[in-house]
């Protein structure tokens, strides 16, 4: 369980904002939520319902999904490879409100109010082998976790977790990204941002860090660390989560280019293409439509890239997650799809 700590109580809201709404239930004809709009050749279909506000997607090596959700993270495996979850099940139930999960060998990495815990596991098992533990109790003044934010870089030696910021009692300290050692130890500054950090993932070639800076005017999608063009998004936009496309089941046009949340109004996901591990364009609409065509809105909230090639993106306040698949039987060995522009 989480302790309770009123001095942390206003950072956790700051933290979760871009994930907690009001559970909504936008229906088709069916009886489903109506799934959202990809561009032509694409097919996004309901990967796996009825989750608690899922905040973050983690795909492990062997093909299962991890979704942590308002209490606690679930399992999520589809057996046949219909692109359909058909088993859902608890995998840690102990910990309230994770943020993020990552996977280093045998164990998960959670990211919570009260720190970062280790869980012991080995992939494919349907619970853990251990109870969680914490392992690190993270600085009062460098703020809380945020949804998504949570990676090891390429070697697996440091773990970096997005950090809000604090806000009061003053003086606030900058939001940031924080790097820690796999035992939890040796805790330092790595990153500061002008706003809270929405995501954190490694481009799939370099294995550089990177993060969407919500405090930047535009919001932008940096380099940690630098060396590399930023990319700026639309001037409205609301960035909550990031991905890399490090598959090859999609057009060329989304290899090695990032995947990234924007919540303003309906929400969408934009892609960013890159070329050589740097960004070639400016960022275009992928995945729309989250308006619920007509019904209560949905809102995207985590991305992630499965294993055969698809993009997942989780649905906060339908508890949806949509998996989003290249079909096109008559095209080219190597298609090129042309997503619509995004608003400048």
């Amino acid at each position: 369980m989480v302790r309770n700590i009123p001095a942390r109580a206003h950072l956790l809201l700051v933290a979760l904002l871009v994930v907690t709404v009001t559970p909504t239930s936008s229906r088709s004809a069916e009886g489903h939520p109506v799934a959202p709009r990809v561009p032509p050749n694409f097919l996004a279909g309901a990967y796996a319902r009825g989750l608690d506000h899922p905040a973050a997607l983690l795909v492990l090596p062997n093909g299962d999904v991890l979704v942590a959700e308002a209490h606690g993270i679930s399992l999520l495996r589809d057996t046949d490879g219909d692109g359909v979850a058909d088993i859902q099940l608890p995998l840690i139930t102990e910990l309230e409100q994770p943020l993020g999960v990552a996977l280093r060998r045998d164990r998960l990495y959670v990211s919570n109010a009260d720190g970062i815990h280790a869980c012991a596991y080995l992939i494919g098992r349907s619970r853990l082998t251990a109870p969680c533990r914490l392992i690190a109790d993270l600085p009062e003044n460098m703020g809380l976790p945020v949804a998504g934010g949570l990676a090891f870089n390429r070697d697996e030696s440091t773990l970096y977790v997005a950090l809000a910021g604090r806000l009061l009692p003053r003086p606030a300290t900058p939001a940031s990204v924080y790097a820690l050692q796999p035992n939890g130890k040796s805790g330092r500054l790595h990153a500061s941002l002008l706003g809270i950090p929405a995501g954190l993932a490694l481009e799939p070639n370099r294995g550089q860090l990177w993060a969407v800076d919500t405090g930047a005017v535009p919001p932008t999608l940096l380099a940690i660390g630098g060396g590399v063009p930023s990319v700026a998004l639309a001037g409205d936009s609301v960035p909550a989560a990031l991905v890399f496309y490090g598959r090859d089941r999609y057009p060329k046009t989304f290899r090695g280019g990032a995947f990234v949340v924007d919540q303003a109004g309906a929400g969408r996901v934009l892609a960013v293409p890159f070329s050589d591990a740097r960004p070639s364009g400016p960022p275009e609409e992928f995945v729309s439509g989250f308006d619920g065509a007509g019904g209560p809105a949905g809102r995207p909230v985590a991305l992630a890239v499965t294993r055969d090639g698809a993009l997942l993106v989780a649905d906060g306040s339908r508890g949806v997650v949509w998996r989003v698949a290249f079909k096109c039987g008559a095209c080219s060995p190597d298609p090129v799809a042309a997503p619509r522009a995004a608003r400048p």
